[in-house]
């Protein structure tokens, strides 16, 4: 929803910059806001940058441990500026770690076991790029193939 209400926002000025110049400017301050603000949230969370998928997958090997409130609503932030805006993002590997830091929340506010967590954590990532493609078996099967790789009645369930 937000997207593209700020999408067609955009798009008017865009159409009203032809016009005037102060339009054509106020273009160049979103971008250098949303270039900075990037900067900024990237500098203090470094798990936000790229795809996401290798932090997911380190996540569930045990070799990393994310902060998954601070990555889940400065993704979501700036994944809504940039897409809104009109630059370039991919929509699979911010969804699956959208969803996979979702699923880390739920197990932290459950106070659920590592295993539980874990299973949490793939689920939300396979919920992720469901929602993205619409597809959700192919969510589950990529999640099975690229980042669980433990095919377990526990995890088919779960997700």
């Amino acid at each position: 929803f937000l997207i593209e209400k700020i999408f067609h926002l955009v798009q008017d000025v865009y159409h009203w910059s032809q016009q005037s110049m102060i339009w054509l400017l106020a273009l160049v301050f979103l971008y250098a806001f949303i270039v900075l603000l990037n900067a900024r949230w990237v500098k203090s969370e470094k798990n936000i940058k790229g795809s996401g998928i290798p932090q997911v997958e380190a996540e569930l090997k045990g070799l990393m441990s994310l902060s998954w409130w601070s990555v889940l609503w400065k993704k979501f932030v700036l994944g809504i500026l940039a897409i809104a805006s009109g630059l370039m993002l991919g929509r699979e590997g911010p969804s699956i770690q959208l969803g996979a830091m979702s699923g880390k929340g739920v197990s932290k506010f459950l106070n659920l076991s590592a295993a539980e967590e874990r299973a949490l954590i793939a689920s939300g990532a396979a919920a992720g790029l469901a929602a993205a493609f619409n597809a959700p078996i192919a969510g589950l099967l990529f999640v099975v193939e690229e980042v669980y790789r433990h095919f377990s009645r526990f995890f088919w369930v779960s997700t």
